[in-house]
C-alpha cells in the first residue's frame, strides 16, 4: 500500500511519480492526536523495489480509534494521510505536501 504524488525533496529534488509509503505507526499514550505515521518518500515505486534511500522522511500525526470494526492502523493511517496538506519533514519543521486535493493515486 502506497501513494503516488508529486513530491519536491528538501534539496529540491522534483519526483512527479513519487512514492509515499507509510513505514512505521506509533500509538502516542495520553497525546492528541494519539497517532504518529513516518511516510518515507521515494522517487518512485522502482527506486523503493530496488532498494534505493528514500528522498526524505515525513510524519503525520492523526487520532487512531480503537475496537469494534475499526480498520487496522495502517489502514487508519492511510485514510488519514488522505486529509492532510502539511507533513512534519525530518528537521522537525512543517512542510507543505497535499495529499488531500494534489492529483494522488492509491498504488
Amino acid at each position: 500500500m502506497a501513494i503516488q504524488l508529486s513530491y519536491t525533496s528538501l534539496q529540491g529534488v522534483v519526483a512527479t511519480t513519487a512514492y509515499h509509503q507509510i513505514v512505521r505507526v506509533d500509538y502516542l499514550v495520553d497525546n492528541s492526536p494519539n497517532c504518529r505515521a513516518t511516510v518515507r518518500v521515494y522517487k518512485d515505486k522502482t527506486a523503493k523495489s530496488t532498494g534505493y534511500e528514500p528522498l526524505d522522511e515525513n510524519i503525520i500525526k492523526f487520532d487512531l480509534t480503537f475496537g469494534g470494526k475499526s480498520p487496522d492502523p495502517l489502514a487508519q493511517a492511510y485514510t488519514a494521510i488522505k486529509k492532510v496538506e502539511t507533513v512534519t519533514d525530518s528537521r522537525g519543521k512543517s512542510k507543505p505536501v497535499n495529499y488531500k486535493t494534489g492529483p494522488r493515486t492509491d498504488v
